[in-house]
C-alpha cells in the first residue's frame, strides 16, 4: 500500500485507526541494512519489546515470545525481577524522574513506560511513587495513567477497594476505561479473582469487561479459563454471544499448561460451528509454544541469571 493516510475502522469496541507507511526498499533500509534484491537475501533476527497491551505482527513466523508474565505464580520470579531492574538503571538515571525543561515529547513519552516498565518489575520507590501520584493527582494524563497503572497491579486488597470505588464512582468514561484496565492488571490472585466476578456480572460497562478479563488472563491465564470460560454461557453473564468464541480464544492462549489444548478443543467441539473452528487452531500453536517456552527457555533463562548473579 502506497498511501500514508490513516485507516478507520468500526470495532465492538468502538472506532479503531490504522497508520500505514510507505515500507518501500528505499525507506526501509532506513530500518534494517540490507538489498532488496531476489540475488541478495540476508538473514538476521528481530527482537521487539513491546507494552503488555500492544501486539507485534510479523510476515515470518516468531522464533520466541515471553514476557514478565511468563514468571506469573513461579517461584524464580523474584530472582528475576533482582536480575532484570538494574539493566534499566543507566537508562532511569539519564531520564531522571521528572521531566526537564525543554525537553522533547518522546522522552516524556519514555520516561512513562519506563515507570511502568520498573514498576512491573516490583521496584519499590518506583511503587511507591506511582501510589502517592495517584493518590494527589499531580502529573499530566500520561503521568497519571503509568502510575495508575503501576499502583493497580500491586495493589492490596484497600488499593484495590479504592480504585474500584474511583472506577464506580466517575462519570468520566475514559477514566472508568482507564481504571478498569489498570486493575486488570492485579497481581494478586484473589484480587483477581473478585474482579473475575464483577467483569462477568456486569457490572462494568460492555467491552471494557471483554478488556478486563484480556488482561486479568496475561497474569492469571489458568484462573480466568477455570472461572470465567464456563460461566460465558450464563444468562446472567454480560459476555455478548458474538465476543465469546474470540475472549474464550484470547484466553486460552495465554496459558502454558499442557491441559488447555484440550479443554480448548472440548470447547470449540461444544461451543463453535465445525466450520468456525480453524482459528482455534492457531491459539492450540501459541499454547504449545508457551509450554515449550515454560519448560525449555525459562530455566535456560534462570540458570544464566544464577551463573550471572553476585551471592
Amino acid at each position: 500500500m502506497r498511501s500514508n493516510t490513516p485507516l478507520d475502522s468500526a470495532t465492538d469496541r468502538g472506532s479503531s485507526r490504522t497508520l500505514l507507511t510507505n515500507f518501500e526498499p528505499a525507506s526501509a533500509r532506513k530500518l534494517l541494512p540490507f538489498w532488496d534484491e531476489p540475488a541478495r537475501k540476508a538473514t538476521f533476527t528481530l527482537s521487539v519489546v513491546i507494552p503488555r497491551e500492544e501486539t507485534a505482527v510479523s510476515n515470518m513466523p516468531i522464533a520466541a515470545a515471553t514476557s514478565t508474565a511468563g514468571y506469573a505464580g513461579r517461584p524464580d520470579r523474584a530472582a528475576f525481577r533482582a536480575f532484570a531492574l538494574p539493566l534499566l538503571d543507566p537508562v532511569t538515571a539519564r531520564l531522571g524522574s521528572s521531566p526537564q525543561r525543554a525537553e522533547g515529547s518522546n522522552l516524556a513519552v519514555l520516561r512513562d513506560q519506563l515507570a511502568e516498565a520498573r514498576g512491573e518489575l516490583g521496584d519499590p520507590a518506583v511503587v511507591r511513587r506511582a501510589r502517592l501520584r495517584v493518590s494527589d493527582g499531580f502529573g499530566s494524563p500520561a503521568d497519571q495513567r503509568a502510575a495508575l497503572t503501576v499502583a493497580a497491579e500491586h495493589a492490596d486488597a484497600g488499593e484495590f477497594d479504592r480504585l474500584l470505588a474511583r472506577a464506580r464512582s466517575t462519570h468520566d468514561p475514559l477514566e472508568k476505561l482507564h481504571v478498569y484496565e489498570a486493575l486488570g492488571t492485579v497481581e494478586n490472585a484473589a484480587l483477581a479473582a473478585r474482579l473475575i466476578a464483577l467483569a462477568i456480572g456486569g457490572e462494568m460497562p460492555t467491552g471494557v469487561n471483554i478488556d478486563v478479563l484480556r488482561r486479568l488472563a496475561e497474569g492469571h491465564p489458568d484462573l480466568v479459563w477455570d472461572t470465567a470460560v464456563p460461566r460465558f454461557a450464563e444468562p446472567s453473564a454480560a459476555i455478548p454471544e458474538s465476543a465469546r468464541r474470540r475472549l474464550a480464544m484470547s484466553i486460552a492462549r495465554q496459558s502454558s499448561e499442557s491441559r488447555r489444548i484440550a479443554e480448548l478443543r472440548a470447547y470449540a467441539v461444544h461451543d463453535v460451528p465445525a466450520d468456525a473452528r480453524k482459528p482455534f487452531e492457531g491459539a492450540i500453536a501459541t499454547i504449545r509454544q508457551n509450554v515449550r517456552i515454560a519448560q525449555q527457555v525459562l530455566p535456560e533463562l534462570d540458570a544464566y541469571i544464577e551463573a550471572h548473579t553476585i551471592h
